[in-house]
């Protein structure tokens, strides 16, 4: 899901093992090219381990890796929604993830793994959640950019099962009439049940994420059981009223995604607009890289703007991180950061309550192109 895949992906910086191997394997979408995705992974699995025989690795790590890669073989597994495949192999374990952008094919052996760089894009792409009605078959997704995945860790049961469970707990008032008053109280309290178990649900999925639209699709009826029962309120980015229940996870992607862009640009007007201004009166903004970063070094930024593909190279003080050096020579004394908008981006995101708004380019260019409104 959307933050668990950040924060998975965060646990490998850093992380150093004896035997490091990263696989970053793109895929064309599609079950036709399952088997050319396939040979895809194989062909790198191949040249990792071409790579490690040529390391003077200890007799006892050579053997614990050449089990890996067995293992690793035997077990090769992704689905059919394209992106890139990444597998992080070592001594001890092997995290494999598909990620929801294509990203350039790599083969590394290092003794740390090859993850910033798709930290770095995922930060950077367009996040969302999607929820699809339906009295048969609810389902959750959430989004990158145009893909859409299914959340396989949301189930619902149907309709006909919440109104079974509702039937033994008012039991003889259902069996004593039928028709009329009895009749409608049974269909208004069944979906009632029903929409508001889907919401629960929703909301303790999305807990982690308040930040990140949800986009809500359904009859006219089941939206509005859907409204009156959750608590998400502006969360809720847009409903998308008619009967979606047979689409396909591609054919519901191909018709949120215009709404999404939509709300996108719907936000940017209004932070750039509205909130900043607002901002600004409060004396609650920081402008430019050195500002923005110690407002983050200071973990003080609620909402972060930053114009689409801003990047800056610096170094900050290994003594005092609010001293920096623009620029991709690090001096003595100096950490090298290669771009520090996306340090700053991975601050923000770390907070529950906080969120990084992207902008068109200029819509900055006052104020350094990269600004922050913050708690204080």
């Amino acid at each position: 899901m959307i933050k668990p895949l950040r924060n998975e992906l965060r646990k490998f910086v850093g992380v150093e093992k004896q035997c490091a191997v990263s696989l970053i394997v793109p895929l064309e979408e599609g079950f036709a090219n399952q088997k050319k995705n396939f040979i895809r992974i194989k062909d790198a699995l191949k040249t990792a381990r071409e790579e490690v025989e040529k390391r003077n690795l200890d007799r006892d790590l050579a053997l614990r890796m050449r089990q890996q890669f067995k293992r690793f073989e035997e077990e090769i597994d992704f689905h059919a929604g394209g992106g890139t495949f990444v597998a992080f192999i070592d001594e001890d374990d092997i995290t494999t993830f598909q990620l929801p952008f294509t990203s350039p094919e790599k083969v590394v052996v290092d003794t740390t793994y090859e993850v910033r760089d798709l930290i770095f894009t995922l930060n950077r792409l367009t996040a969302y959640w999607v929820l699809k009605l339906s009295l048969k078959d609810t389902r959750l997704y959430f989004g990158f950019e145009d893909k859409l995945f299914e959340d396989s860790d949301f189930f619902m049961p149907s309709y006909d099962n919440a109104f079974t469970e509702r039937r033994k707990e008012y039991g003889s008032l259902y069996r004593s009439r039928i028709g009329g008053y009895d009749q409608e109280k049974k269909e208004m309290e069944t979906r009632k049940l029903y929409f508001k178990r889907i919401a629960d649900k929703v909301e303790e999925i999305l807990e982690e994420t308040p930040n990140i639209p949800l986009f809500v699709m359904g009859t006219e009826k089941n939206l509005g059981y859907f409204r009156n029962a959750t608590k998400l309120g502006k969360q809720v980015a847009a409903e998308i009223a008619g009967n979606y229940e047979f689409l396909t996870t591609g054919e519901v992607g191909k018709l949120v995604w215009p709404e999404v862009q939509k709300w996108v640009e719907k936000r940017r007007v209004e932070f750039v607009k509205t909130q900043l201004e607002e901002a600004f009166k409060q004396k609650r903004v920081a402008t430019g890289i050195e500002d923005v970063w110690k407002a983050a070094v200071e973990q003080r930024i609620f909402i972060l703007g930053v114009e689409r593909g801003f990047i800056q190279p610096a170094a900050v003080n290994n003594e005092n991180p609010y001293e920096l050096k623009l620029g991709e020579e690090a001096p003595e004394g100096y950490e090298q950061h290669k771009d520090l908008v996306d340090d700053i981006i991975e601050a923000t995101l770390q907070k529950k309550d906080s969120e990084v708004v992207f902008v068109n380019p200029d819509d900055l260019k006052d104020y350094g192109r990269i600004v922050a409104i913050t708690h204080w």
